[in-house]
């Protein structure tokens, strides 16, 4: 067999596209694998990964600039590098890119703080990362933030995030006594689920 760590040089001139690697001994077998040859600026992978999340739960993973249709594996790590769970295996679709709707579940035993580090890495040894928080199981996911105080017939702005990407979120005034006062507004959620600047709640007269 060939030694372990045996590399081939790409001269820096070649032309960016799929080569074929061929082997041949003094007796003329032959064995051929196929590569692909990337420009030296090519964009590296990126990702990221859903935070926070609560333990038990599972991390929205989006990343590209994979090789298209290669199996790429994810981990959660600890603050320390420790791995967390198992890792997953996802496949790259045509375009280097994570399927759509792909996670990484964090175990229910995880312990809740910042510093977790989701990595992914491909069979060449390229990685992607990037880093999340994990929180307890009941901990208050969503932030709301409403300015105060507004007069009657005026406008509160509102500042919110935790929620789902792209989904329409209802927003209602209640009284004191938790009785609705006006009518509730629908909010649609930007692609990092907060919502988009400059929501505002009109206060009725």
């Amino acid at each position: 067999a060939f030694p372990e760590g045996t590399v081939l040089p790409v001269p820096e001139d070649a032309t960016p596209g799929d080569f074929t690697v061929v082997a041949t001994d003094p007796e003329g077998n032959e064995a051929t694998d196929t590569l692909e040859v990337t420009p030296a600026d090519a964009a590296e992978a990126t990702l990221e990964a859903s935070s926070p999340v609560r333990v038990g739960d599972q991390s929205t993973v989006e990343s590209e600039g994979w090789t298209p249709n290669t199996e790429v594996s994810v981990q959660l790590a600890d603050a320390e590098g420790n791995p967390v769970g198992d890792p997953i295996t996802v496949t790259t679709d045509e375009n280097g890119a994570f399927p759509e709707g792909t996670v990484l579940p964090v175990p229910e035993d995880a312990t809740p703080r910042e510093g977790y580090t989701v990595t992914a890495v491909d069979p060449e040894g390229n990685e992607a990362a990037d880093t999340i928080e994990v929180i307890a199981a009941d901990a208050e996911l969503f932030s709301l933030d409403a300015s105060s105080p507004v007069p009657a017939g005026g406008e509160s702005t509102l500042d919110s995030a935790g929620w789902a990407p792209g989904i329409e979120v209802s927003v209602q005034l209640t009284d004191p006594e938790g009785n609705p006062v006006g009518d509730p507004i629908a909010v649609t959620t930007d692609e990092n689920g907060a919502f988009p600047e400059g929501t505002v709640l009109p206060v009725p007269e």
